[in-house]
C-alpha cells in the first residue's frame, strides 16, 4: 500500500529507498540491501546527509510517513463492472462534493481491491494538502506515505502473525496523543502495538521511529 508518490524522479526502480522518520530529538534512516536492514541514527537538529548514513554515492529516494490526521480519507464500493474512467470520474466528484478546498490544492491517490465476495470494486481514496505535503518533501525524491500503512509493514515485517488480528485497516487509527503511540481498533478498542511482541536491534534509540523507518522503507 502506498500514496502520494507525485515527488518520485522517474529512476525509481534504481533508487535506494530510505524509510526516513523523526522527532525532536532524532531521525531515523533504514534501508535494506541484499536482504539486510541497515540502520542509521542522526541528530535530528544536523542536515540530512544520506551519503554519509549509507557510505557511498548512489541515486537516493527517501519514503517519509505522514501523520494520518493530516490525510483524508474516503472508502468507495463500486460495481466490479466499473471501468477506470468511469472510476476515476467517481473520485473526482467524491473529492469536489466532499473536500472544503479545491482540486489544484491537493495530491490525492487511491488503492483498489476487488471484493469477489460482493462482486464490487472498493476504493480507498486519500488525499492531502499540498502546502501541507511540501513541508515534508526533501532535497532528496521523496515519496509520502500514510503512517498507518508504514506502521503496518514495519509490523508485519518483525512478526508476520501479529498482522493477522487486522480485520480491516478502515477500523484502525492512530492515537499519537499518548507517551507511547498506538494504533486503536475502533471495533474492539484494542491496541495492536505490543512493544514487547517484537525484537528490535541492540541500540535502537526509538522503538517507534525504528518501526516507522523500517515500514516506510518496505515500501513497494
Amino acid at each position: 500500500m502506498h500514496i502520494f508518490n507525485r515527488f518520485l524522479s522517474s529512476h525509481k526502480a534504481r533508487a535506494l529507498q530510505i524509510g526516513m522518520s523523526e522527532d525532536e530529538q532524532y531521525r531515523c534512516l533504514i534501508w535494506q540491501e541484499n536482504q539486510q536492514i541497515n540502520v542509521h541514527w542522526q541528530d535530528k537538529k544536523e542536515p540530512l546527509d544520506l551519503l554519509q548514513a549509507v557510505g557511498y554515492q548512489t541515486k537516493f529516494v527517501i519514503i517519509r510517513p505522514i501523520p494520518d490526521n493530516y490525510i483524508w480519507k474516503r472508502t468507495l464500493r463500486l460495481p466490479l463492472e466499473t471501468n477506470q474512467e468511469a472510476r476515476y470520474k467517481q473520485i473526482i466528484q467524491i473529492l469536489k462534493n466532499e473536500l472544503p478546498i479545491e482540486l489544484e490544492n491537493i495530491y490525492f491517490d487511491y488503492i483498489t481491491e476487488t471484493d469477489l465476495v460482493n462482486k464490487s470494486q472498493l476504493i480507498r481514496i486519500y488525499s492531502l494538502r499540498k502546502n501541507y505535503a511540501k513541508q515534508h518533501v526533501t532535497l532528496y525524491p521523496t515519496i509520502l506515505d500514510s503512517e498507518l500503512f508504514c506502521y503496518l509493514r514495519g509490523i508485519k515485517y518483525l512478526n508476520p502473525e501479529y498482522i493477522y488480528k487486522i480485520e480491516s485497516i478502515d477500523n484502525l487509527i492512530v492515537n499519537n496523543n499518548t507517551e507511547n503511540i498506538q494504533i486503536i481498533d475502533k471495533n474492539t478498542q484494542e491496541n495492536l502495538i505490543n512493544l514487547d511482541n517484537f525484537l528490535f536491534p541492540e541500540n535502537t534509540i526509538n522503538k517507534y521511529l525504528y518501526l516507522l523507518a523500517l515500514g516506510s522503507t518496505l515500501w513497494k
